[in-house]
C-alpha cells in the first residue's frame, strides 16, 4: 500500500495484494521505521461498521483511514478504481481521502516493481498510438 500526503489531502493505492488481504481480514497496515530510537510511523485502511462515510483520524503516530464495510465490499468486487471522500476539518477546509487501486506505470521507472499492480486501462490506447 502507497501513501501520498500532500497538504489536506491523503492518497492510498492498494496493490492486488493488498485488496486481497483487505478482503480477507478487513484491514491493511503498512509501517515506517525512522531509526534507532524505534519511532514510527503507520498508516492503515479499516473496514469497520462504526463510521457512515469515509473518516481519517490520527492517534499513536497512526493513521488510520476507517471505510465502511458495504462501500468496501462494492469497492473490492467492482471495477470502479476508487473512493473518495471529504472530511469537514473544521474553519470551512475539508481533509480529502482517495483511496484507490494501484495502477502499473505507463513508463518503467527504475525502482519501481509493478508485478502486484492492477493493469493500467490507458497501456492499450498508449500502444496503439505508436
Amino acid at each position: 500500500m502507497k501513501l501520498r500526503i500532500r497538504g489536506n489531502s491523503i492518497r492510498l493505492r492498494l496493490t492486488k495484494s493488498d485488496i486481497a488481504q483487505f478482503a480477507a481480514s478487513g484491514k491493511v497496515e503498512e509501517i515506517v521505521e525512522f531509526g534507532f530510537a524505534k519511532p514510527t510511523l503507520s498508516y492503515r485502511l479499516d473496514k469497520t461498521e462504526d463510521v457512515a462515510t469515509v473518516s481519517a483520524s490520527f492517534k499513536y503516530n497512526c493513521l488510520k483511514i476507517s471505510i465502511p464495510i458495504a462501500d468496501a465490499d462494492e469497492w473490492i468486487e467492482s471495477e470502479s478504481v476508487g473512493i473518495e471522500s471529504a472530511q469537514p476539518i473544521g474553519d470551512n477546509n475539508v481533509l480529502r481521502i482517495l483511496i484507490e487501486k494501484d495502477f502499473a506505470c505507463l513508463e518503467k521507472r527504475a525502482g519501481e516493481d509493478d508485478s502486484d499492480t492492477f493493469k493500467n486501462p490507458l497501456a492499450e490506447s498508449k500502444t496503439e498510438k505508436c
